[in-house]
C-alpha cells in the first residue's frame, strides 16, 4: 500500500493493518483505538478502522473528522432487554405446552408389525417375525464371513 510521507500516517496505517490481522496486544489495541478516535488524518483505511471500531463521523458536518462513540441506549434498555427475555421464555413455554398436549401420546407397549400390507398385532406372531428376520440377517452375515475367509485362504499361500 502506498503511504504519504507523513510518518504519523505511515505508523497509524501500519498499526491498523496489524489490528485487522489480530497482531496487536491488548495494550497496543487500546492505544490504537484512542489514536484512531482522536486522529484528524483522512485516509480510507483510517475511516474503515473507525467504522470497525464503532466510531462514526458526525452526521451534522460531513467534513468533520471528529469521531464519537455511538450513543448508548437509555436507562430503560436493561428493562426492555429483561422484557424481551421474559417474552421469549413465555413463548418457549407456551409452544412446549402446546406441543405436549396437542400431539397424541404414543400408544402403550403394543407390538405391531406391518407385513406385506397387513397389520399384525398379536405379540407372539410379531416376536416370531422379528426373530425370523434376525436369524436371516445372521445367516447372511455368516455367509459373507465365510466368503471373506475363503478369499483370504486363497491369498495365504501367496504370502508364504
Amino acid at each position: 500500500m502506498i503511504h504519504d510521507n507523513n510518518p504519523n500516517l505511515t505508523q497509524l496505517i501500519s498499526d491498523i493493518e496489524k489490528y485487522f490481522d489480530c497482531l496487536l496486544s491488548e495494550e497496543e489495541e487500546a492505544d490504537l483505538i484512542r489514536r484512531v478516535a482522536l486522529t484528524e488524518i483522512r485516509h480510507p483505511l483510517v475511516e474503515e478502522a473507525k467504522v470497525v471500531m464503532g466510531f462514526r463521523t458526525l452526521a451534522s458536518d460531513p467534513c468533520s473528522t471528529r469521531a464519537v462513540k455511538p450513543r448508548r441506549h437509555s436507562r430503560l434498555s436493561p428493562l426492555l432487554n429483561g422484557r424481551r427475555i421474559a417474552a421469549a421464555v413465555a413463548l418457549i413455554l407456551t409452544l412446549g405446552c402446546l406441543l405436549r398436549f396437542a400431539l397424541p401420546s404414543p400408544p402403550s407397549s403394543e407390538c405391531i408389525a406391518f407385513v406385506k400390507g397387513s397389520t399384525i398385532t398379536e405379540e407372539e406372531k410379531v416376536l416370531e417375525l422379528m426373530l425370523q428376520n434376525i436369524s436371516e440377517f445372521n445367516q447372511g452375515a455368516e455367509e459373507a464371513e465365510e466368503e471373506i475367509l475363503d478369499d483370504l485362504n486363497l491369498l495365504s499361500p501367496l504370502s508364504e
